[in-house]
């Protein structure tokens, strides 16, 4: 019987002893996996964060881009208007304005490779044409009246305002 009395001291001591020695083992490994988690939400809301920033950042250079093309279109048309441009003049207005279409190019590619949300390539689509509208390709731009080209510059900016609005709308979802 004192055996059995020892045995079970002995048992019941381990048991204090070993019991909050396993709870304690158990709240390091949980605390180490809340730990980890946390710190790879964390990680993953940068990585979110610095995407987002650079499809903003894309966005802005895009609408840029168009702007200052349209900016070197209407030049065209002014030296189209101009009866004392020389053809020099012209010539350099017309490479100005292929180098600004390129980097509207570049910026759109760009957007295109970060992002692939449908509403805001639309939106960059819609925007490129409608720059790409102010002058159609090899329309005479002495043919177009001022007024024609005010209106087709106001369709362009207009449809930059929307590509900056589903920018924010795409980032702020």
């Amino acid at each position: 019987m004192s055996e059995q009395i020892n045995m079970s001291s002995l048992a019941s001591t381990m048991l204090q002893v070993v019991l909050p020695a396993l709870i304690g083992l158990a709240g390091v490994v949980i605390g180490g996996t809340l730990q980890q988690r946390a710190q790879t939400r964390a990680a993953r809301a940068a990585d979110l964060a610095v995407h987002q920033q650079a499809v903003r950042d894309t966005v802005v250079r895009l609408a840029y881009a168009l702007s200052v093309h349209r900016g070197h279109l209407y030049d065209r048309w002014d030296f189209a208007h101009n009866v004392t441009a020389t053809q020099a003049e012209t010539a350099q207005a017309r490479r100005t304005s292929k180098a600004s279409r390129s980097e509207v190019t570049r910026a759109l590619y760009q957007l295109r490779t970060l992002t692939q949300n449908p509403d805001l390539l639309a939106a960059a689509d819609t925007a490129v044409t409608a720059t790409y509208t102010v002058k159609a390709k090899g329309e005479n731009l002495a043919a177009v009246t001022q007024q024609d080209l005010a209106e087709r510059h106001r369709r362009a900016t207009t449809a930059d305002h929307a590509l900056l609005a589903a920018c924010t709308q795409h980032l702020t979802r």
